[in-house]
């Protein structure tokens, strides 16, 4: 089973794309021939969304891991 977790950043301007916790894609925008990749090629059973704070990303993005992101900085 995949899960799918979709964060966003408060302040609108990036978002990333985690599968079973890792990394699979991030930047400014999501284009939709990535969201039609992974609902093709992977057995995407659950969903998650979440924001964190945008001050958070201000150093320029995501872990790799989303374990890595502090629990504080989700909104």
């Amino acid at each position: 089973m995949t899960t799918l977790t979709y964060i966003s950043s408060s302040h609108g301007d990036w978002c990333a794309i985690y599968l079973n916790g890792l990394m699979h894609t991030e930047g400014h925008s999501i284009p939709v021939h990535d969201w039609l990749d992974l609902l093709q090629n992977h057995d995407v059973q659950q969903t998650e969304q979440y924001e964190v704070d945008g001050d958070y990303l201000e150093w320029g993005g995501l872990p790799e891991a989303l374990v890595d992101i502090p629990k504080e900085k989700f909104i």
